[in-house]
Formats: structure tokens, C-alpha cells, sequence
């Protein structure tokens, strides 16, 4: 199948498959419409997840992979046909808003205008042959290996990276089987638009107006790494994703402490570790939260428990299919703990960076941004503009909304909860922190715009 047909009907798949399963946990609640997209395309990819997981230990070829896609179509028939019910007026009202909305904030328009160019740019680089050497060697590699033979099997030759959750992995899977691996790449792509309406969404959850909302996306879109993963199939894009649609979700389980909203946010942060152990890392940052939401009494203990619950059971399979093959269910994680004398993989004090001491840490912002490609993974951020505006937030005019200020007081909680896990217990790669870069991006664009309104007579 043609690549760019294949990522289309992929796209909506995902996203009517999700939209009908978020009607069913959600049912009449209110609910932003970027939320929802994101709710959908996130809850629509755990689904295909599942699907491919099972499918493919059986058999895993060019048929079962139809019938995986042909299978979550009828899932997102209800979903779709709903929005066929309202597709015409709805193209009209968004056409006469977007003309209205140019006419107002032409200086908005500008900035989401460039972000959509490269956003669509770096969508094509997908189109080539994949070349990056991670995809090759796993992210690739292990889906074309299983291919192949036919089935999902772990390989023994890949190192440690077959016991890796795959979220992402099944994604490309399902692209690689029936279409080939550009349209692999491009599914990895489709997580960038995501993140730009993810960064949007939570600063106007700050309150935040249009010019910073789309100065905030143009800053995380046109980080290098950011630009470089929408082409490739890595898998920090789909983490990021997630990671910021289980921080919109937490603000709305704030707002409305629904069992509802709460098995939404344990979806999204065991969905975050299905793409990648360090969602293991953003769950302990979540959880030192959630904590002191519960100290304060925010939170009651049960939506806790039910949130928990359900991410520790998205994790179940993945971790029998690790315990039956290793006897680790978080192979290669811990194996010291599981294997008392087996070998000790992935030793993070050798790997990148400058150290772990607290000098180090604090001078992290500027070696990550000014000296990256001698003491990290390369010149991941580009210009170093983060490091340059996110002091400039002190600038900004202070909210006198309580619920606005907890909001922004969590984000800026979570990011620093993040860096700490990030320096001192994982692997020192910058690309890692794109996870928490829509944060800094919207605080920075918030700077920016208050420096410059502070600077005007």
C-alpha cells in the first residue's frame, strides 16, 4: 500500500477507534475538543497495541495486520459515522473561524502558520529511506526481523532491546507489514502534530492567550530533536504525547474526581510506559504528585488506587511475556533483583555526561544547550532559545486564579521532578528531555511575550 494512504486511513482508524472507546469511559462529560483528539489518538494506539500483541504471536504477516486494521475500523465505525453526521457544517464554522481568527491575531496566525510548515516538512522526511542508526538497529530492525518469520518472537541477537515495551513498535509493526517503512516513519510523525495541540492545550489550561499558545508550539516544534524524531521511528515523541495528555488529564481529575477521569489518567500513564521504561520514571514523578494532592486533599485514596490499578494492568502482558522468556518481568531493568548473579545491563553511570554531582546538576541548562555535542548525545535543542527565554517567565504577570496557579505550580513540579530523575537516574541523553520541553516552552513564550509587553511604553 501506498505510504501516504496507509498513514491517512492509520490516522483515522486510530483516532475513531480511540473516539469511541472515550465515549464509552467518558460518556456525556464535557470535554475540550483538542483533549479529545488527544484522548482519542492515544486510547485508538493502546488498542492497535493490544491487538498486534496478541495477533501477532500467532501469526504476524500482511493478513493478520488487515485484519488488525479492518478489526479496529468496525471499532471506530460508531465514531465515524457521527462525524460524517456533522462534517459539513463543521468544515464551514472551522473555515469562517479560521478567517475570523486570522483577522484578529495575525501575529497567532503567523506563528502557527511557520510551526504548520514545519510540522508538514518534517512530516516528508519520513518519505525516505529510513537511515537513523536506532531504528535500524531495533525500533526497525526487530519489527522487519519478525516479519520475516512470521511471528512475534523475542530476538536473542538484538541485545536487550526485544524486552523493551513496544508500544510504538506495534504501531510500526502493523505499518511495516502493510505498507513498508516509510509509512512506519510517518506513523512516528503523526505524534508531532499531537504534541503541538498537547502544548496549546496546556497553556491555555494556563490561561495563556493566543500568541503565547502558538509561540510555545513554534519553540517545541522547531527543536532539532523534535524536527529529527518526526522522520525517523523513534519513540520520544509518542512518549511526550502521552506524558502531556495524562498532565491534562490530571488537571481535569482535579476539577471532577470521576472514577472516569481517573481510569483516563492511569490509561495514559501506563500507555506511557508501554512506549518506553522511563514512563516508569514520569509514573514516579506522577505519583510524588499525587501524593501531596492527597495531603491536601485534592485527591481522594480511591481515584489513586483506580488511576494506579488500571496502569499497572496495561502492563501485565508485557511483563508475563518478560517474565516467561527472562524471569524479569522489567527485563533488563533490576535483573540483580530477579537474577542475583546474572549481568547488570544498561549501567547508566556510563553513559553520557558531564557527572551526577549536584554541581553538575546545576549546570545541566547550560551544558545541555551549549555544549551538548561534547558532553551529551549531540546538538539535540538547535539554537539555544529555552535557555535564553525561560528566565524571562518571572516577567509574567501573576494569575490570581487558585486553580490556575496549582496548575502551573504542578507543571513546574513535574518538570523539575523529571530533570532530577533524568540526571541522576537515566541515561544523561537530551532528547530524553523533550518530555518535558512543551513545559519549558510554554513558559519561555510566556517570558518572551511579557518581557516585550513590559518593555512598551
Amino acid at each position: 500500500m501506498n505510504p501516504v494512504l496507509f498513514f491517512g486511513i492509520f490516522v483515522c482508524v486510530t483516532a475513531g477507534a480511540g473516539w469511541t472507546l472515550l465515549d464509552r469511559i467518558v460518556r456525556q462529560d464535557p470535554m475540550p475538543v483538542i483533549e479529545r483528539i488527544l484522548l482519542s489518538y492515544c486510547l485508538g494506539s493502546i488498542l492497535l497495541y493490544f491487538e498486534v500483541f496478541a495477533v501477532g504471536a500467532f501469526r504476524y504477516d500482511r493478513v493478520t495486520m488487515a485484519g488488525v486494521l479492518v478489526g479496529t475500523a468496525l471499532v471506530a465505525f460508531p465514531s465515524a459515522k457521527k462525524a460524517f453526521a456533522v462534517a459539513e457544517p463543521s468544515v464551514r464554522s472551522t473555515f469562517s473561524n479560521l478567517v475570523g481568527f486570522v483577522r484578529i491575531n495575525p501575529v497567532a496566525a503567523l506563528l502557527w502558520a511557520i510551526s504548520a510548515a514545519i510540522v508538514a516538512l518534517s512530516l516528508v522526511e519520513g518519505l525516505a529511506p529510513p537511515s537513523d542508526g536506532d531504528s535500524l538497529n531495533y525500533h526497525l530492525g526487530i519489527p522487519q526481523r519478525d516479519l520475516e518469520q512470521g511471528v512475534l518472537g523475542p530476538d536473542w541477537a538484538a541485545y536487550v532491546y526485544a524486552f523493551f515495551p513496544a508500544l510504538s513498535e506495534h504501531l510500526y509493526r502493523l505499518a511495516l507489514a502493510l505498507s513498508g517503512p516509510q509509512a512506519a516513519q510517518l506513523v512516528a510523525g503523526s505524534f508531532g502534530p499531537l504534541l503541538a495541540l498537547a502544548t496549546v492545550q496546556v497553556a491555555k489550561r494556563l490561561g495563556y492567550g493566543e500568541i503565547i499558545a502558538a509561540l510555545a508550539v513554534l519553540m517545541v516544534v522547531g527543536l532539532r530533536v523534535v524536527v529529527w524524531e518526526m522522520g525517523t521511528c523513534y519513540v520520544e515523541l509518542a512518549l511526550t504525547v502521552f506524558t502531556m495528555t495524562a498532565l491534562l488529564t490530571l488537571m481535569r481529575l482535579r476539577e471532577n474526581g470521576s472514577y472516569r477521569n481517573a481510569v483516563l489518567f492511569g490509561l495514559m500513564v501506563g500507555g506511557g510506559v508501554l512506549v518506553k521504561y522511563h514512563g516508569l520514571a514520569i509514573g514516579a514523578c506522577f505519583a510524588a504528585i499525587l501524593m501531596w494532592d492527597l495531603k491536601t486533599s485534592r485527591l481522594q485514596w480511591s481515584r489513586l488506587l483506580a488511576a494506579g490499578l488500571v496502569a499497572v494492568v496495561l502492563l501485565v502482558p508485557h511483563s508475563l511475556r518478560n517474565i516467561y522468556y527472562t524471569g524479569n518481568p522489567l527485563f533488563p531493568l533490576f535483573n540483580r533483583l530477579f537474577h542475583p548473579d546474572g549481568p547488570i545491563f544498561l549501567d547508566i553511570e556510563a553513559m553520557f555526561g558531564r557527572g551526577r554531582s549536584l554541581l553538575d546538576f546545576l549546570r545541566m541548562p547550560w551544558d545541555i544547550s551549549i555544549f551538548s555535542t561534547y558532553y551529551f548525545d549531540g546538538m539535540q535543542l538547535g539554537s539555544p532559545y529555552l535557555l535564553a527565554f525561560l528566565p524571562l517567565a518571572w516577567l509574567t504577570r501573576r494569575t490570581s486564579d487558585a486553580v490556575t496557579r496549582i496548575h502551573a505550580l504542578t507543571l513546574t513540579s513535574f518538570a523539575l521532578l523529571y530533570a532530577v530523575c533524568w540526571f541522576w537516574l537515566l541515561s544523561q541523553q537530551v532528547r530524553f528531555l523533550v518530555i518535558i520541553a512543551p513545559i519549558l516552552a510554554i513558559f519561555a513564550a510566556a517570558g518572551v511575550v511579557g518581557a516585550w509587553q513590559q518593555s512598551r511604553p
